[in-house]
């Protein structure tokens, strides 16, 4: 059988609140993946919140040993410590409503603390081969009920001079009360005083690597940048304009610092 490839097929149909499968891969075996089934939004209602999903097989159960899925929050982190399984097994606490139907069933569960936005669900099989293969994902959008707060900027850490050549860090705290992980970015431009032109907007990290980009210990709510300034800017004035936004881009307010280039 030959190998399909369909990326991010999502059809619109009327009256159905599901996302239609974006089926990524026909396995090379007997069977074909029909649809991948997942609410098409989810929003946190008490608890921990949970939800069905589904992949629909064609026949032949004896052609897949296992099937499951992975979610992943939108910085790409997979949630819930590892797959969940999906079960053909009619049982309701997985959410699959037959046994043996070729509906492969599973139930996500969702934390208030997890953050807005759009998350990933691939769905994997074991073949009677032993082979593991992604053959399908769904987009969810997530609402985790919470009061929408901004996010907030402070104690900005950077020299009013330097000199040109010379490597020198620069960090900023950032606050969210719908905690750290709901900070989508945070960033920066400069403005040339000599001539009022603007940088592109740069990206400050929170990661630890203190080699690349200053930063000491990832996670903690300091963002930082390394940087140093060519010999041609000797002379010069750079006006730092600094900013956060969260994942309903709300923005945070702005932080303005002058530094001179010697």
């Amino acid at each position: 059988m030959k190998n399909y490839i369909i990326l991010f097929c999502f059809a619109l149909f009327f009256g159905c609140d599901k996302i239609p499968s974006g089926i990524v891969e026909n396995p090379e075996s007997n069977f074909q993946v029909l649809e991948a089934s997942a609410p098409a939004g989810f929003t946190y209602a008490g608890g921990d919140s949970s939800f069905a999903v589904s992949l629909k097989l064609s026949s032949d159960l004896g052609s897949i040993k296992e099937a499951w899925a992975e979610v992943y929050s939108p910085d790409n982190t997979e949630l819930n410590s590892g797959p969940v399984s999906l079960k053909d097994d009619g049982d309701a606490e997985n959410g699959d409503a037959q046994k043996d139907d070729n509906i492969y069933s599973g139930k996500i569960t969702f934390s208030q603390s997890f953050p807005n936005g759009s998350y990933r669900i691939d769905y994997y099989v074991l073949t009677k081969e032993d082979v593991v293969r992604k053959v399908a994902e769904n987009l969810l959008q997530y609402d985790n009920n919470q009061i929408k707060y901004p996010p907030a900027i402070s104690n900005l850490v950077m020299p009013d001079s330097i000199n040109a050549g010379e490597w020198f860090i620069f960090t900023l705290r950032v606050n969210d009360p719908n905690g750290l992980q709901d900070i989508k970015r945070v960033s920066f431009k400069f403005i040339r005083k000599e001539n009022s032109t603007s940088s592109d907007i740069i990206d400050m990290w929170d990661d630890g690597n203190l080699e690349f980009h200053g930063d000491s210990v990832a996670g903690d709510g300091i963002f930082s940048f390394k940087n140093y300034f060519t010999q041609d800017t000797k002379g010069k004035t750079r006006e730092f304009i600094f900013q956060a936004v969260d994942r309903n881009d709300s923005l945070s307010n702005i932080i303005t610092h002058n530094i001179y280039v010697k």
